[in-house]
Formats: C-alpha cells, structure tokens, sequence
C-alpha cells in the first residue's frame, strides 16, 4: 500500500508534538527515544503491527459518569480500573513511556483512588512526566 493513501502513514500534526514535546525533552532517556523512533517508523510505514511499546499510556480509571453528551457512545456502569492492575502497568512501560492520561468516558473524580493514580510515579530510573487527567465538571 503507497503511503498516500494509508490512512496510518499521514504526517502528525504539528500540535501534537508541540503538545508533547515538554515531556519528551524533560524526561527523555535513551530507551525512550529509540522506543518512540521505532514507533514512528512502524507509524510511517503503515505497519499494521508494531513490536515498540508505548510512549503514551491512556488509563480510564472510571467508567462512571452521570452526563449524557450526544457524542458519547458509550455505556456508562460503575466501573472502576484497579489500583493494583495500574501499579503493574507503569512497573511494564515506566521505561517507555513519556506521559500518562488517567481519562477516557467516564468520571475520574468518582474513582476513591485517584490521589493514589495521580502520585504513583517511579522515584529515579525509568521517571514519567506528568499524569494528566480530565473531567466533566460534573462532579
């Protein structure tokens, strides 16, 4: 397939690096980089598999969530992601990854354990920039 037409070869625009870029440069280290140049190269090339781990992690930590926004297609349940099930994620990829988002559907605020997700971060080797998260304001 040409890249011109794959849909997954199309050039990144330039808002997301300079979103990411302060993250990349602070808390870049070597495994990091080659991690995320092979990304891209599988990216460009329109690799339907990749053999890279991720440079970006995106957790939902809660399903929960009481607005009914018309472009939200998803089932809202009081479904919380497990601190533990976390723990073993950043202990997986704290050596890949540049950043981690705690939102996707639902509420973050309605998880317990928020405060826990936010402040685990590794200490020295294999440091994460920030935790980001998001919320509808309906809480």
């Amino acid at each position: 397939m040409e890249p011109d037409t794959n849909p997954f070869a199309q050039r990144l625009p330039l808002a997301f690096w300079k979103r990411h870029v302060a993250q990349v440069v602070r808390y870049a280290t070597c495994r990091k980089i080659l991690n995320a140049a092979r990304a891209y190269l599988h990216y460009r090339s329109g690799a339907s598999r990749v053999s890279t781990k991720p440079c970006f992690l995106k957790v939902e930590v809660s399903r929960k969530c009481r607005i009914n926004c018309n472009y939200c297609f998803s089932v809202k349940e009081d479904v919380f992601y497990p601190l533990e099930d976390y723990k073993k994620l950043i202990d997986e990829f704290k050596d890949f990854i540049f950043e981690v988002a705690l939102y996707e559907v639902g509420e973050p605020l309605y998880h317990d354990q928020l405060l826990e997700f936010i402040f685990l971060r590794p200490r020295k080797q294999g440091r994460i920039g920030d935790i980001v998260f998001v919320f509808t304001g309906e809480t």
